[in-house]
């Protein structure tokens, strides 16, 4: 009996397990709890700002803050958490999560997610420090309310599922809504970006930067308008 077809499969699974390896995935237990427990209203506040001014070229109006209730600075029955889709801010449905809580007389935490709102950057952060962004946004939101409330734009929509599944977040998780959700890309060769080593060929197929005109100053300001096609990956890695 020839040795040739069970050398040949061999050589096929072999290379089926180093090229599933290969493929771009999303890694979740890089996530630790960075925000200290116990601290003040005002300690917590600190802490974010700090952390937000050791990231350089930080525009301003985008960076990651809590927005109080009212000027004592307390804890409130609800606390809403803000999550911006991809190559976004904050800014991006202004005044809709302000006017929301402002109805519901709640504290709200806005997110600035890694790679987004700075300048000058070809990148928008990779996929990992999106989630600890996230769950640094849940530990402080959990402080500052009773519960919370999450409300996300575009990509922040599948963070925010990762986000509800993890432990015990959801004894604590009173609404989720979404904005025009991106839990697929529109493109039907999307799923492109997730296969095996597409990081160093994806860009012969879309080439190596993508680019759109602002419509207007703000929407420059406030959006990532040119960034590697490599940022696609990370956001694909989230989908």
């Amino acid at each position: 009996m020839s040795l040739l077809p069970l050398i040949l499969a061999g050589l096929f699974v072999i290379a089926a397990i180093v090229l599933s390896a290969c493929r771009p995935r999303l890694r979740d237990n890089y996530v630790t709890d960075q925000v200290p427990a116990g601290l003040s209203c005002e300690e917590l506040e600190n802490w974010l700002q700090t952390h937000e001014a050791a990231v350089a070229g930080v525009v301003d109006g985008a960076e990651a803050g809590i927005e109080w209730a009212s000027e004592k600075q307390q804890k409130t029955r609800y606390c809403f958490i803000y999550l911006h889709g991809f190559s976004a801010t904050r800014r991006e449905t202004s005044p809709v999560i302000e006017t929301l809580a402002t109805r519901y007389a709640s504290n709200i935490v806005f997110v600035r997610l890694s790679g987004h709102g700075v300048r000058p950057t070809d990148e928008l952060g990779r996929a990992e420090d999106w989630l600890q962004d996230v769950w640094n946004a849940w530990q402080i939101a959990a402080q500052l309310g009773d519960e919370v409330v999450i409300v996300a734009t575009s990509t922040g929509a599948p963070l925010s599922v990762w986000l509800a599944s993890q432990d015990k977040v959801c004894e604590r998780l009173r609404a989720m809504l979404f904005l025009s959700p991106n839990f697929r890309i529109r493109n039907p060769f999307g799923f492109l970006l997730t296969w095996p080593l597409s990081v160093r060929w994806i860009h012969w197929i879309i080439g190596a930067w993508h680019e759109w005109e602002p419509e207007t100053e703000l929407h420059g300001k406030f959006w990532t308008s040119r960034y590697r096609t490599s940022s696609l990956i990370e956001m694909q890695k989230v989908l």
